[in-house]
């Protein structure tokens, strides 16, 4: 049997419907039909930070590609949804419309205003309230479960130092030593993970108290890292680091540190 001739791309957002629905019908893909919400919840995060990573490096193309890839995202959680009777994506374009209009009613109705940026956050949380009435909004709703770690532990310190919850652990500056000396002191091994983990609670809250992002701080740092492991594997040429006796790699990755820090 002969394939149909492939579309051709088009700027038309129906016809990228189209696409998706052909990949998920039953002439379609069979990868594709396989597919549930949870199972593309990992290529969801991927393409999201793959968006991330284009708006950091100021690629206006690669922005627009990423997008795009999670406009298929969105379209294909729809076309799933729709085929199962959950939702379709009429649903998903009212919702937001709603949302939109809803939040902002200084644009959208008569007799609300806000002048400034800040005055539309004052007002956000309250108008959020509202549109689920009779539910009591918990400060903790506003934070995603799904966030990284690091970046969770920090907003959701934002939002109770926001609701006036003030808290700080006494010694807490010390908090990953005295950690790391309880965790080697012989701690069961059920405990170490709780232990670390209000360590590097409290060192977030540090962090916050003198104005440094955690998330931002260790990224960059992270990156940094990357960036000098690069250097040592280029200039290590053909042989794999792995390879390298010990002092010839500890030299490279001297050489390979950024001017002013020979660490």
């Amino acid at each position: 049997m002969t394939s149909p001739p492939a579309p051709t791309p088009t700027r038309s957002f129906d016809d990228l419907v189209g696409v998706v629905e052909t990949l998920l019908g039953t002439d379609g893909c069979p990868w594709d039909r396989e597919q549930t919400h949870s199972s593309l919840r990992r290529y969801l995060l991927e393409e999201s930070y793959e968006l991330i990573e284009a708006i950091d490096a100021d690629d206006a193309q690669g922005m627009a590609e990423e997008l795009g890839d999670l406009l298929v995202h969105v379209l294909f959680h729809s076309e799933m949804a729709r085929r199962q009777g959950e939702f379709e994506l009429g649903d998903v374009v009212l919702s937001a419309a709603s949302k939109m209009i809803g939040r902002h009613p200084h644009v959208f109705e008569e007799g609300v205003n806000a002048a400034t940026a800040e005055e539309v956050l004052g007002h956000w949380e309250d108008l959020k309230r509202k549109e689920k009435p009779g539910k009591k909004r918990l400060v903790a709703d506003a934070v995603p479960k799904a966030m990284p770690a690091l970046a969770y532990a920090a907003e959701i310190q934002n939002r109770a130092s926001k609701a006036g919850l003030e808290w700080h652990e006494e010694g807490s500056g010390t908090a990953l030593d005295s950690a790391l000396s309880e965790i080697l002191s012989g701690t069961p091994e059920e405990a170490k993970e709780q232990i670390a983990g209000e360590a590097l609670f409290n060192l977030v809250t540090e962090m916050k108290a003198v104005g440094v992002d955690p998330e931002t701080a260790l990224r960059s740092h992270a990156l940094a890292f990357r960036t000098r492991l690069e250097r040592t594997e280029i200039a290590a040429g053909e042989t794999s680091i792995a390879d390298l006796p010990p002092g010839d790699l500890h030299e490279l990755w001297k050489s390979a540190a950024a001017p002013g820090n020979s660490g």
